[in-house]
C-alpha cells in the first residue's frame, strides 16, 4: 500500500502524494500491488507483535459463519475507526471484486 502513495518510488510519501491518491476516482486509479505486497509485512507484524489471528479472524466473522464477507470487513474497519470509516454499496461492491 505504501508503494501506492509512494509516487516515484521516492521512498517516502508527501503530503501532495497522499493528497494525489485520494483525489483521484478510484476506478481510474490503477493498482500495481498485488496481494503478497499486503500479506508479507502484515504477516511480519503479526509474528512480531504476537497477534492471535484466529481471535481477529473470529471478531471480524459476526455471524460465525467461519468465512469473512466483505460487508463484514467493513462493518470491522468502521468499527475499529470509531465509525469514521463507512464503505458504502460502491466501496464494498468494488472490495469484494478486487480482492
Amino acid at each position: 500500500m505504501f508503494r501506492h502513495f509512494d509516487r516515484g518510488n521516492k521512498e517516502y510519501v508527501t503530503r501532495q502524494d497522499f493528497v494525489a491518491a485520494f483525489s483521484t476516482d478510484i476506478k481510474e486509479q490503477t493498482f500495481q500491488i498485488q496481494i503478497e505486497d499486503i500479506i508479507k509485512p502484515l504477516t511480519t507484524k503479526i509474528n512480531k507483535f504476537k497477534v492471535n489471528i484466529g481471535a481477529m479472524f473470529d471478531k471480524v466473522d459476526k455471524d460465525r459463519n467461519y468465512r469473512i464477507s466483505a460487508e463484514e470487513f467493513a462493518t470491522s474497519l468502521s468499527e475499529s475507526s470509531g465509525g469514521k470509516i463507512k464503505l458504502d454499496e460502491a466501496e464494498i461492491r468494488m472490495m469484494r471484486e478486487y480482492f
